[in-house]
Order: C-alpha cells, then structure tokens, then sequence
C-alpha cells in the first residue's frame, strides 16, 4: 500500500472534488486492507492451496513485516500502521493455511519474520529508510511467481479473482485520487498501477485459460476455453503449489 499520507494539491479544485479525491484514497486504502480476505477464505472453503504461490506470498510477507514494524516504530499515521498490522496478519494466516494443507511444517517458522524488521528497527534505527523501499520492491515483485504458476499450470485455478477485484477498485480509487493531490514520491503512484497490472494480468490468463466466465465465478472452472464447467472445491493435498 502507498503512503496513506496526502500530499500538497497538485491543481487548483474545488472543496467538493477535492473531498472525493480524499474518499477516493480512503477507499483505496480499505479496498488494500481487505484484498486478501478473499482468498484466505477460498483456500480455507477448499482445503488447498494448489495453485497460489507460496514464493510470492512469502515476498509479500517480508515486505509488509518491514511496512507495519518501520510505520510502528516512526509513529507514522495511525492508517498506515493498522494497514500494515491487518497486511502482516493476513500472510501469516496464509503461511499457517500452506503449513496445514501442504503439510510442511516449515512454513509456521515463516510467521516469525515480523520478529526481523523489529530487531533490525531497534538496535539499528538508522536503517529504517533504507528498508521502508523493501515493500514497494516486494509489492512490484511478488506478483511475478503467481504469474509463472498460473501459466505454468495453464489455469487461475486457485488464484481468488475476488482479491483482484478489490486491487482494481483500489487501483482506480488511489489513481484518482492523485489526479488532484501531488504524491509525495514517484513510488507511491507506480504502487497503484502495479495493483492494477497485477489485476487485469491474472484476468487475462484466467479468460485465456479458463474463459470468460472465470471472471466472477465462485469456484474455479475446468474445461478452459473448450466449455467451462465448475468445479467442487479440491481436496486436501501435501503437493507444493509451485510445483
């Protein structure tokens, strides 16, 4: 998530529009608090996570640790540290998801990470910008092994599209809202628009793999684009999903 902090006004507007340029950022920052929910809920409706990246997820784990620790420890706005808080909550209870239905006990020692960024902040306070660009870089990349999965696999299978919907309305939302308000970095801007790619690019291979109808359908369909039927919920399997 950029920094949910507003800049300086970068044109002159009105009170009304500068008002909805504000509730368009409050938006986007509720849409990237809860993007995840969505898909903790469907590896837990089908007991798997074939098919969701364990590398990607664990860059993204890193990243936020050092997000909601550096946000903790410099007093930044309260927005900004319970983002990170609900950001750090939400990979670890997907580090506990891969450790019980993979069964790789392995993954429990992942949710200790947050325990880094803090040892780090406090003997080392010094380096806390240096790490603050650990989550733009971990947000930019991280989306990259889903991707080669997916496609490896040649199905979204497994991937909540409903976490993606949330990253377009908060892609567009945040967007919007520095149309009129100056971002204070170049970073935070690029952050939104990687939220849109990483969107429209699972969207493009679930319609190129799985059909059109893979867009807002419950379950994951079977059959692609030669007649897509839905498919029950995967039973349980200790196979890595970035097999």
């Amino acid at each position: 998530m950029p920094d949910s902090s507003l800049g300086e006004i970068s044109v002159p507007i009105e009170d009304s529009t500068l008002q909805l340029a504000e509730l368009a950022g409050y938006i986007a920052t509720i849409c990237f608090t809860l993007q995840y929910a969505p898909q903790a809920y469907l590896n837990y409706k089908r007991k798997s996570v074939q098919g969701f990246s364990t590398t990607g997820v664990l860059i993204k784990l890193v990243g936020a640790s050092f997000l909601a620790v550096n946000a903790i420890l410099l007093g930044e706005a309260l927005p900004l540290c319970i983002y990170g808080i609900f950001n750090v909550s939400q990979h670890v209870i997907f580090m506990i998801q891969f450790a019980f239905y993979m069964k790789q006990k392995k993954f429990f020692w992942f949710c200790a990470l947050p325990l880094i960024p803090l040892i780090v902040g406090v003997s080392l306070p010094e380096t806390i910008p240096l790490t603050n660009t650990l989550k733009p870089i971990s947000q930019l990349t991280s989306h990259l092994p889903q991707l080669y999965l997916s496609y490896k696999k040649r199905t979204t299978e497994g991937v909540s599209l409903s976490t993606q919907h949330l990253n377009v309305i908060g892609g567009f939302c945040g967007l919007f809202m520095y149309s009129f308000i100056e971002a204070k970095s170049f970073m935070t801007v690029l952050v939104y628009w990687n939220s849109l790619f990483q969107a429209f690019s699972l969207y493009a291979l679930a319609v190129y793999f799985d059909g059109w109808e893979r867009i807002w359908s419950s379950l994951p369909l079977v059959g692609g684009n030669q007649g897509s039927t839905r498919e029950e919920p995967a039973l349980p399997t200790v196979k890595n999903p970035d097999d």
